[in-house]
Formats: C-alpha cells, structure tokens, sequence
C-alpha cells in the first residue's frame, strides 16, 4: 500500500476516471488513464540499447509490455502525453535530458505504482505549451534529491512562477520571490492554486497555506516545465501524475485530491 493511502479519508474506489469527474483541465500528465475514454498513450519511451522509440498506454506501463521494450536497459520518457484533449503533451527532444522511466528492465515505481525519475543529475526536464492566467496545480510526486532544492513545476510567459519542494520537506512558490506554502514530506499529493495574486496551498488534503499574497499571479503563462525550471538547474525527484487547470477548483478540491489519494 502506497504511503499516502488512508482509505478512511478517501473514497473507496470509482469506475470513472479523474477527467471525467472534473474536466477541462488545462493540461493532464500521469501513468494511469485519466478518463474511461482515453486510449492513446501516456508516454513515449526512448530504449538506451538502440535509441529506438515507442508509445505506450498506461496498461502496457504496468503490465510487462514497456520493461520487455527496453530489455534489460534503460527506457526514458520522450514525451508524456497530455490527456486532457488539448494535445499539450510535454516533451523532450535532446536524449541527455529526458527523465527515467525503466532502470535495468524493470519500471520505475514510487509506492507501489509506476512513476518517472527526474532525479538523474543533469539538466533533466519536459516542456509543454500550455496558456493560463494563474492555474490550479494537482501533483503526485516525491523529492529524492539530497541536500538541495528540486523543482518541480514552472509555469512561465510575462513572469515566472517556480515550485520548489526542498529535501527536507519545504514547500515554496517563487513569484518573484520565494514563499513558503507548507510542508510535504515523502510521496505527496499536492494542491496549489494561484490567481489574482493569492496562494492556497493543501498537501494530502491537509491545508498548508491559505490567501497568501504574491506577485505576478495573473500574468499570461504561455509553457509549463515539469522537473526543473527553465535554468534547467534545479531537477527534481518522482513524478507520477501532473494535472493543470486554468480555473480554480476549490469547490471540487476533496474530489481530485481524494481520488489521487485512493489511487497512489
């Protein structure tokens, strides 16, 4: 049982997918079908034996088909693939850059799902086009870094806007400046919703940080940068699942955050 489980806090199972209970996500990344309707491939996984590159859905992830791909190397994520219906899939072209999904043949987990490693020491990092005017941020992941800062989303346009997760814990947005929005330790889901220059901020549906004020919250955000910041100096930790919207979902906030919890 992953570590952030509690299925008395969460509801027990449901047939639909996150998507479908609350669509219109912005942008929407994970290793699991986020909808009942989603088919296509959640990555495109570069094979280290040859180079040689593949799509595959979230089954063939978990159930053999992406490990027997990359034998007994390495399997490194291209592009995770947007499942919101806005084809803003997140990308990374240069080989040296692109985030682990398979170690020696075996799929990459966290708890006990699959989940992707950007922690691999060098200017790890994938990029979408994604337009917003503040957003609503809903993240699965884990900082396995030691001794420094990982970076786990930047949504950037007019200004910057950096979410940092130290090793200790710490949880921060830069907006210019640095501003501290609780404490996430281990494999967390984290909730961060930034518009007109307030910050809220819940992690494992506890909340951690409540009408923060900050700068540069509705400026035009045209890209996002999952596992570092556009310095492509401050790569991160595990990531499993990350979800964009550019509208504030407060009101439906224990739904989403519920239904991460009962799946990681």
């Amino acid at each position: 049982m992953s570590p952030m489980n509690n299925r008395l806090l969460v509801p027990r199972s449901t047939t639909r997918g996150l998507l479908d209970l609350v669509p219109g996500a912005a942008a929407a990344y994970s290793l699991r079908s986020l909808s009942r309707s989603y088919a296509d491939p959640v990555v495109t996984v570069r094979r280290s034996s040859d180079d040689d590159e593949a799509p595959f859905t979230a089954a063939e992830v978990s159930d053999g088909t992406l490990a027997a791909f990359c034998g007994a190397g390495d399997g490194f994520v291209k592009q995770w693939w947007d499942q919101s219906g806005n084809a803003n899939h997140a990308s990374q072209t240069t080989p040296g850059y692109q985030p682990q999904i398979v170690s020696s043949g075996t799929v990459v987990v966290e708890g006990d799902r699959p989940s992707i490693d950007f922690n691999l020491g060098v200017s790890v990092a994938l990029t979408a086009s994604v337009n917003t005017d503040g957003f609503h941020l809903l993240f699965v992941g884990k900082n396995t870094k030691v001794g420094t800062n990982g970076c786990f989303f930047e949504a950037y346009g007019t200004a910057r806007h950096l979410v940092f997760l130290d090793p200790d814990g710490d949880l921060s947005i830069n907006t210019p400046s640095p501003n501290a929005i609780g404490k996430a330790t281990g494999f967390s889901a984290i909730s961060l919703s930034f518009f007109d220059t307030s910050i809220t901020a819940h992690v494992n549906a506890v909340r951690t940080a409540d009408g923060i004020t900050a700068a540069n919250a509705a400026a035009a955000n045209t890209s996002i940068i999952i596992g570092n910041d556009s310095t492509l100096g401050n790569d991160f930790g595990k990531i499993s699942e990350l979800i964009v919207y550019d509208t504030d979902k407060a009101d439906l906030l224990d739904l989403i955050t519920g239904n991460q919890m009962w799946y990681y």
